[in-house]
């Protein structure tokens, strides 16, 4: 303890007395180190303002409640203090104005748990036990601390990184398990012991690039999207690109457990690597020695669009005060589609109404593309100009309906025997509340119903009923719904027809997209990645009808065939010349998805994480699907036909491409099929050559479709047609007029 200085009568009757402290004059006391160990290493500090310089600051513990003087006229600061008291500062002043204030000092055993780091490591090698303890200035760097571990070897000799911190390394023996870890303080008079569970190895994970966008030479525009999956273990990855940890403001972005997706945006062109480590203190992917040995990369390469591109970027919201400007309060338009002219080039906003696209330089316009908002600052379309720069185009937008709910179905494929998969999608694409929400579907009487998820709140004979609370501004909600188609190979081409409905409390101002229905073939065998194609009016699955149908409902089918779980499934489909990107409408899914249109008409699903199981282990649940509608964009001439694929990525693999679906463009004259016998096929089975035998109109195109609805073969009429390329099976051909009257017969290829 210190030296003691005799007490003042005159300050020592104030403090008795409880004698005020002026207003003018405030005292502050704080702790700086708390007692480790009993030791009688604790440390306070005073500070005094106001009233008349100089100050005078006397020190008191409280013990009994009693305040004892501990160090009169000491300074702003006492050391070596016991813990376990409250202690108190008294200021005076040169006027003999006087202020106190009072803290208690802690008795802490260590540091605490926070400073003990086993750093992630991989099977086959040992973790690093990194070990932190110190007690402030007064101990030193740790010099006087001993640190033994139980289970473990001293690995480097106590370290000191700054004031007060001692630093041991210890090297376990074993990859995991517990040890103890020991701790003795100054004199021996203070052991404290800790069991510590060595976490188990560490699993890199997989990295694997899944998009890359290109980037102007002159402005970093460029985009990479990875993939970082299988990974198992504790512990955060730093990640370092283009010389220096991404994103510098905040660095660390994964733990390796399960899936994560990471987008690097801002980029420029060129080679470069996404690095991850273990490492949490800094090093670069040149450090990977002791300790970092837990790291892995994956290098990609960001095109070069040239140095005459810059970017357009913005937000469309709600502009709720009419100000033409965004606040934070005001909903971002989510889902829809933006036009930019010339070109056309098309994107996309995201969940906050966010979009951007890469152009040239150059003069352009851009314009909202939507039914149910529009922007009203602004006459459409906008003007803006691209100068190797970022421009900001922001439309700031009112509602056009006060409420607009949508409701979408699609399905995987029905065979007799298996599961019957139906997504079913319902939206409000309005900013306005809806009220209460009721799903209804009505299902073939023909299926079993397995299972629901969210569950039905009642189900009624073939009725599905689901009672949903409000759906708030553009909110979307799915079903789930599974069948059990009976196996009963006589329903082999019948249509399974679903009808859904969506209802809201308030009103709701375009009831025509309230209700969807599908009709669904059932098949025998099938293509499991397939792309259909329905026109509205459902009259030909061969033909759009110019004056009678309007929108094209496509669903792109796929299926996990392979030996093991698919964790991601990436769908792209370039919309064809003869589809309008303008007019799309996102549909029902199997599975949560994003989506994204870019250039000029580049549609792109990604199911991240999907974790869809291999056939092999799981036939129903290996199935997935999603859908779209688009209208033909116009003029559509008689005969322009209609051609569609689908790439499908399962992981990384290479994509399996769909067949086309096509459609031809005729006019609708009530005739759609003249009877089987004015056209004969010969011979009829067949190995490679049909003869076709009936009138046919020049200009006629003819059309083979197998069992489950997939053109297989589309050319112009023909006396002669070559089908040895065509697998064994049932086929219907079909010659579609110029006037859009068809004839049709079946024949089976050996």
């Amino acid at each position: 303890m210190m030296n003691m200085l005799s007490m003042r009568p005159a300050l020592a009757g104030l403090l008795l007395l409880g004698t005020e402290a002026s207003p003018a004059l405030t005292a502050n006391l704080q702790v700086i180190q708390t007692d480790i160990c009993g030791q009688s290493v604790g440390m306070l500090e005073a500070s005094a303002s106001g009233g008349t310089e100089p100050y005078q600051y006397d020190w008191y513990r409280i013990v009994g409640g009693t305040p004892e003087a501990y160090c009169l006229d000491c300074g702003v600061n006492i050391q070596e203090l016991p813990g376990g008291f409250d202690y108190k500062v008294v200021v005076t002043d040169a006027l003999a104005a006087m202020a106190e204030q009072t803290v208690y000092l802690n008795v802490d055993a260590m540091w605490g748990p926070d400073y003990l780091w086993v750093f992630p490591y991989v099977a086959g090698e040992l973790p690093y036990l990194k070990v932190y303890v110190g007690g402030g200035g007064q101990l030193g760097p740790g010099s006087n601390v001993l640190v033994e571990v139980t289970g473990a070897d001293l690995f480097a000799e106590p370290e000191a990184q700054f004031q007060g911190i001692g630093i041991w390394w210890f090297r376990p023996t074993a990859p995991s398990g517990v040890v103890t870890i020991t701790y003795t303080f100054p004199g021996g008079q203070c052991v404290v012991q800790e069991p510590y569970s060595v976490p188990p190895p560490v699993v890199v994970p997989d990295m694997t690039v899944l998009d890359v966008q290109g980037s102007c030479s002159n402005a970093p525009t460029g985009s990479v999207t990875i993939a970082l999956n299988n990974g198992v273990g504790q512990g955060w990855l730093r990640p370092w690109l283009g010389g220096a940890y991404w994103p510098a403001e905040s660095p660390l972005v994964q733990i390796l457990d399960g899936t994560t997706i990471v987008t690097l945006e801002n980029l420029y062109p060129g080679v470069d690597s996404f690095f991850v480590s273990g490492n949490l203190l800094f090093a670069s992917p040149g450090d990977q020695g002791f300790p970092y040995g837990c790291y892995g990369s994956v290098s990609f390469t960001i095109p070069n669009l040239g140095p005459t591109c810059g970017t357009v970027q913005g937000r469309v919201f709600m502009d709720d005060n009419l100000d033409c400007s965004w606040q934070s309060t005001e909903a971002g338009v989510p889902d829809v589609v933006i036009e930019v002219q010339p070109g056309p080039v098309y994107t996309n906003t995201n969940n906050s109404g966010q979009y951007d696209a890469g152009l040239f330089n150059g003069n352009y316009t851009a314009e909202l593309l939507s039914a149910v908002v529009e922007e009203h600052c602004i006459n459409a379309p906008i003007p803006f100009t691209i100068a190797g720069n970022t421009t900001t185009v922001d439309m700031a937008s009112i509602s056009l309906v006060p409420l607009d709910a949508r409701i979408a179905l699609a399905s995987g494929p029905a065979r007799p025997g298996f599961e019957y998969h139906l997504g079913l999608s319902a939206r409000n694409l309005t900013p306005a509340a809806s009220g209460a929400v009721t799903i209804t579907m009505d299902f073939d009487p023909v299926l079993g119903l397995i299972s629901a998820e969210p569950p039905p709140n009642t189900v009624s004979g073939n009725t599905l009923t689901w009672d949903q609370p409000e759906f708030t501004p553009f909110q979307q909600r799915s079903v789930q719904v599974l069948f059990q188609v009976p196996p009963d190979v006589g329903l082999i081409g019948t249509d399974l027809i679903t009808t859904a409905s969506v209802t809201t409390v308030n009103a709701d101002a375009d009831p025509t997209n309230n209700t969807a229905t599908i009709q669904q073939t059932v098949t025998g065998s099938f293509d499991p990645n397939d792309k259909l194609a329905v026109t509205s009016t459902r009259a030909s699955d061969a033909l759009y009808f110019i004056n009678q149908d309007e929108w094209i409902d496509y669903t792109i089918r796929f299926q996990n065939t392979g030996t093991d779980t698919a964790f991601h499934v990436i769908v792209t489909d370039t919309l064809p010349a003869t589809l309008d990107p303008a007019t799309l409408e996102i549909g029902a899914a199997s599975h949560a998805f994003t989506w994204q249109l870019r250039d000029q008409g580049t549609l792109k699903f990604r199911f991240f994480d999907i974790l869809l199981p291999d056939s092999n282990v799981n036939e129903a649940a290996s199935h997935g699907f999603v859908s779209f509608r688009i209208r033909p964009r116009p003029p559509l001439f008689p005969g322009t036909v209609i051609e569609n694929t689908a790439n499908i990525f399962f992981d990384f693999n290479e994509p399996v491409i769909t067949e086309p679906s096509v459609l031809v463009a005729e006019f609708s004259t009530g005739m759609h099929a003249h009877e089987q016998e004015q056209m004969l096929l010969m011979p009829n089975p067949t190995r490679g050559m049909l003869n076709i035998i009936g009138h046919m109109d020049p200009g006629s195109t003819m059309l083979v479709v197998a069992s489950d609805g997939r053109v297989v073969l589309n050319e112009r009429a023909k006396a002669v047609l070559d089908v040895s390329r065509l697998a064994p099976g049932a086929y219907a051909l079909r010659v579609i007029g110029v006037n859009g009257e068809v004839m049709s017969t079946t024949f089976i290829k050996q």
